[in-house]
């Protein structure tokens, strides 16, 4: 019986190995193939014991070095209607701190957000003097800030106003995210670990967040999905099946390390600041059921949703 087991268990593991042996080949066969088929197209080339006051001065440092940088970079316009959001949540709290009104103070800035990116979006732009790509960093704070704001006010009862906004204003998740729950956010300020620690896992972990970047960068110039996934229909439709198979993985793994890059970025600052930061997005590769994919992709975003 014994003998039958270990056969078994034996047979196992040489039919997964062959299985996996046989994935990886086939996955680099398919890119192979796609990187060939685009070399014919021109288009492609292209600390807790230093007293609370230490913490009273770190917060307002912090939401006066991130006011400042916003005022400069994208102009006193898009920052006084950045702060908007935060004051009307802090405003609703002070009238009526029931969960509803927090609920519905969302749902309004959540649909102002859409309503101002489908028709204002241009008027907005005009009005603030700012080009494309700050109007772009703007949205994207915007609809970060109706993250953070809906979630310390579920947490917190009684916040006062300091650690609200430092906790909307914290610099490295302005833009980029990922989104902190408030609770693993206020760790900062109660947990300690020792400085030498925080800098060893600071350096090692922008170190593989340079790598990353490095290595999509290297990828990108042989195999050019980003490129090809903006050209019109007919490049696509000319594919042989492995090369089309192989733009459709590849375009994934480069969505998964895009996202590897940004936020491994800002949870490099934020961890060696004691904050508890959500796991970097998990290879799309090793994702099986699409019920997992925002669980352990953005998983900060599906603990909120799951709190």
């Amino acid at each position: 019986m014994n003998n039958k087991l270990l056969t078994g268990l034996r047979t196992t593991k040489i039919e997964i190995s062959v299985y996996f042996f046989v994935w990886i080949t086939a996955i680099i066969y398919s890119i192979y193939k796609f990187s060939l088929s685009c070399a014919d197209y021109s288009f492609l080339g292209v600390d807790e014991r230093n007293g609370t006051e230490k913490w009273l001065v770190t917060k307002i440092s912090q939401i006066l070095f991130t006011s400042f940088y916003l005022t400069i970079s994208g102009g006193s316009v898009l920052f006084t209607l950045l702060l908007l959001q935060p004051v009307i949540f802090y405003v609703t709290h002070c009238i009526n701190a029931k969960t509803i009104f927090k609920w519905i103070c969302s749902l309004i800035s959540l649909g102002l957000i859409i309503l101002y990116k489908k028709d204002y979006t241009a008027t907005v732009q005009e009005a603030a003097g700012v080009n494309d790509y700050q109007i772009y960093l703007f949205t994207l704070s915007l609809s970060w800030m109706n993250l953070k704001c809906t979630s310390f006010y579920l947490e917190e009862k009684t916040g006062n106003i300091l650690d609200f906004f430092s906790y909307c204003l914290y610099f490295p998740t302005i833009f980029m995210g990922p989104f902190i729950l408030h609770e693993d956010f206020k760790v900062k300020y109660s947990h300690y670990t020792p400085t030498k620690m925080r800098v060893w896992c600071f350096i090692k972990n922008v170190l593989i967040t340079l790598f990353w970047f490095l290595f999509e960068g290297v990828m990108l110039h042989f195999v050019y999905v980003n490129a090809a996934a903006f050209h019109p229909l007919e490049f696509l439709q000319n594919l042989e099946s492995w090369a089309f198979y192989g733009f459709g993985y590849a375009m994934g793994q480069h969505f998964h390390i895009k996202y590897v890059v940004i936020y491994g970025l800002s949870t490099s600052l934020s961890s060696f600041e004691n904050v508890m930061v959500p796991h970097l997005p998990r290879c799309i590769g090793r994702i099986h059921l699409y019920s997992d994919m925002w669980k352990y992709f953005d998983a900060g975003l599906y603990k909120f949703l799951v709190k």
